[in-house]
């Protein structure tokens, strides 16, 4: 049980210091220098590897029996991103990108909170087909949302969210998560008119999930719609 509770602990902080870097994105991770060979592995699977690499380190932590430390998560936190910054790096400098390596691309961008090349490459992908749907379509709809609200460009974020509502598959929590974005970004830009409509509908789609999901997930955002 002390297991479980202790590999929970590091979970958990790993999501609190996940927020904390999205809301920091402007610290943006540089890949440190290398002069290893280049990866020439896919771009799914050098982010597959990046965005798994904080579980494994904790799993292994868990392992060896370690207590929670604050600094070590503070530690792994950092090198994931540093790992992140230095694949996309290297996807960037192939000649040969097309289709999902965009996106792959983006997301590795994302993880390493460079907000600019994460809109850039993520639009990329998008521009291929601007009225395609599916999982990647519409996550990568969703963080373009997200980052160019916490950017300011608000155009941006109020048409990646209108596409994202338009196609398929939607999930609420996602929506929940966009609306009270731009109700922040709008709030702070002084636009309250526009900050009340996003807010309405934040708070009317985490309702329709707390009826149909009952979850901490759903009660958190429920409760974060009412203060956004």
């Amino acid at each position: 049980m002390r297991k479980i509770f202790v590999f929970t602990l590091f979970i958990c902080a790993l999501s609190l210091a996940s927020l904390d870097g999205f809301a920091q994105a402007r610290r943006i991770t540089k890949p440190p220098p290398s002069t290893a060979p280049a990866d020439v592995r896919a771009a799914s699977t050098l982010y597959e590897e990046a965005s798994g690499y904080a579980a494994r380190m904790f799993q292994e932590f868990q392992s060896k029996k370690l207590p929670f430390d604050p600094k070590l998560l503070e530690k792994t936190v950092r090198e994931q991103k540093e790992l992140a910054a230095r694949y996309a790096a290297e996807l960037v400098a192939r000649s040969n990108l097309s289709g999902d390596d965009f996106y792959y691309t983006g997301l590795l961008y994302h993880l390493s909170a460079n907000e600019e090349r994460t809109l850039e490459f993520l639009k990329r992908f998008l521009d291929q087909d601007k009225q395609a749907a599916g999982e990647r379509p519409q996550f990568a709809r969703y963080i373009v949302t997200l980052r160019a609200a916490q950017m300011n460009r608000l155009e941006e974020a109020e048409t990646a969210l209108e596409h994202y509502l338009h196609f398929e598959p939607r999930k609420i929590s996602e929506q929940v998560t966009m609306e009270n974005a731009l109700t922040g970004a709008y709030r702070k830009a002084k636009q309250m008119e526009k900050a009340s409509a996003h807010a309405e509908e934040a708070f009317k789609s985490a309702k329709s999930l707390q009826a149909t999901a009952k979850t901490t997930t759903a009660d958190r955002l429920l409760y974060l719609s009412t203060i956004a």
